[in-house]
């Protein structure tokens, strides 16, 4: 077995993808011994794979495939992993701003920028019904309800919104802390990979599946899975 390095060629031609483009395909190149199954299209090249085939395999840099070392394909394998880190710890902050918008968008900024001094205001009327809170009560006069239960409603909403981020912000937290003390072994490079593509199981939910003795349609309780260094923010949010 070796290890080699290589990109997919024109279907036609049999040239690399990286010197033309493909006039039909692209497709995989013939090599002796190629395991597709195990080959891995690299996230730090646009062309690139690495992966096994027989020992009858022959370089050809002129065509981009080259034979590599093991400790070469540790390393090609090792970059790849730790690229494709950096990218989800990227878009788990991604993740976390589109779905803090997608809960608050209902609300203008101005209600947000507002929301903080209604908050102090109804904070100070709950402890003392004669504090100085023109705003509340304005509002609570536009509303047609008692400062009281308007102040309730804020004080209800606030902590809403505070569960709500202490929740976000720690799924997140725990995600990027597992990515950025995720560390990939040259001397057990297998290993190191399958971890990085690990799952874990977040909770469980109820499905609706086909029995195969009646063909009847039942309920059951299937486990929640997810990969185990991917933010998934929604879902775990759901499940936790």
């Amino acid at each position: 077995m070796k290890y080699i390095k290589f990109t997919q060629v024109s279907a036609e031609t049999g040239i690399s993808w990286a010197i033309d483009q493909p006039i039909s395909g692209p497709v995989y190149p013939n090599i002796p011994g190629l395991n597709l199954s195990t080959a891995i299209k690299l996230s730090t090249s646009p062309f690139y794979y690495i992966g096994t085939a027989d020992d009858s395999v022959e370089p050809n840099p002129n065509n981009h495939l080259f034979v590599l070392t093991e400790q070469q394909y540790a390393q090609e394998l090792k970059d790849h992993v730790l690229n494709l880190r950096d990218k989800e710890i990227e878009n788990c902050y991604k993740e976390e701003i589109e779905f803090r918008e997608d809960r608050i968008k209902g609300y203008h900024m101005t209600a947000l920028i507002a929301g903080s001094l209604k908050y102090r205001q109804a904070v100070e009327y709950l402890q003392n019904n004669q504090a100085n809170v023109p705003e509340l009560i304005a509002e609570a006069v536009f509303r047609g309800v008692s400062p009281l239960t308007l102040a309730q409603r804020i004080i209800n909403n606030h902590n809403e919104l505070m569960a709500f981020d202490v929740k976000v912000a720690g799924i997140r937290g725990k995600i990027v802390d597992r990515l950025v003390n995720y560390t990939f072994n040259l001397n057990e490079y297998n290993e190191s990979y399958q971890e990085f593509l690990s799952t874990e199981v977040i909770g469980q939910k109820m499905s609706f599946e086909r029995d195969e003795n009646t063909g009847e349609m039942v309920q059951k309780m299937v486990d929640v899975v997810v990969p185990k260094y991917k933010c998934y923010l929604a879902t775990r949010f759901e499940f936790a």
